[in-house]
């Protein structure tokens, strides 16, 4: 996504200027990224890696950057929404994606399948199904531009899937805490909040 790319891109530079460091970016294919890590080609990567202890046991993460989890899209009138309020009622999802999961854990809950996102979004602005579960990411732009007082994003993302800054094991410890303590102070002084805007993005 190059509002995702961007958003990343910019959040390394002023981390690279606030900290003294020097960081440039290598652009590389999304499937060989954490081979190449583990070959050792760059210092770290930006990854959706998730932190389960048997990664830790090899990387070592930053805090997460950028949520990525799946949301609750509901009406307009609907702003805020839990799976517990979505009893009885039919929810929408794409297509073998674990949002199908989250879904079954709530037996009273109707699932409804998609193929695209899009699709799912059109039943719910047609009253077909009263709310869809889907990736933070990709409905971001959508609610905000073409449905556009239409629908609502109704929740925080409902798990800690995310965006890090991922290393070797212990190779680079200072980078780490360098970012995760540029990041904490722009999310306490509004400027990451003022990034996320400028890229159309939420967290």
């Amino acid at each position: 996504q190059t509002n995702v790319h961007g958003f990343s891109t910019e959040l390394l530079t002023l981390v690279g200027k606030e900290r003294n460091i020097h960081l440039s970016t290598i652009n590389t294919n999304w499937d060989t990224l954490q081979s190449g890590l583990n070959q050792e080609k760059y210092k770290a990567i930006l990854s959706s890696l998730y932190p389960y202890n048997f990664n830790q046991e090899i990387y070592s993460f930053s805090d997460s950057y950028l949520e990525t989890g799946p949301v609750i899209v509901a009406p307009l009138k609907d702003s805020s929404l839990t799976l517990k309020d979505l009893s009885n009622k039919a929810v929408g999802a794409l297509n073998r994606s674990p949002e199908i999961l989250i879904l079954e854990k709530y037996p009273d809950i109707l699932i409804k399948t998609f193929d695209t996102v899009p699709e799912a979004l059109n039943d719910l602005v047609s009253q077909n199904i009263e709310a869809a579960l889907l990736p933070v990411l990709e409905v971001t732009a959508y609610v905000d531009h073409i449905y556009y007082r239409k629908l609502t994003i109704a929740s925080k993302p409902l798990n800690e899937n995310g965006l890090r800054l991922v290393t070797l094991k212990e190779q680079a410890p200072e980078l780490i805490e360098k970012f995760n303590e540029t990041l904490k102070q722009m999310k306490e002084d509004g400027r990451y909040k003022e990034l996320l805007d400028k890229w159309n993005l939420k967290s």
